[in-house]
């Protein structure tokens, strides 16, 4: 999970598919899924309890 400050909603699903991309090789290497990483802006951390 990653959480960005300041990032706008519109901007995460671009951002997820990027870092997952570059992931991929971590990624297979820790038996995980693209599925299983997230890419949350602030308000959404915040709404899941993620953050204060």
């Amino acid at each position: 999970m990653l959480v960005i400050k300041e990032h706008n909603d519109e901007w995460l699903p671009h951002t997820q598919a990027k870092l997952v991309r570059y992931m991929q090789p971590f990624l297979q290497i820790w038996g995980m899924r693209a599925d299983d990483f997230v890419v949350l802006n602030e308000n959404m951390a915040r709404r899941r309890g993620l953050i204060q």
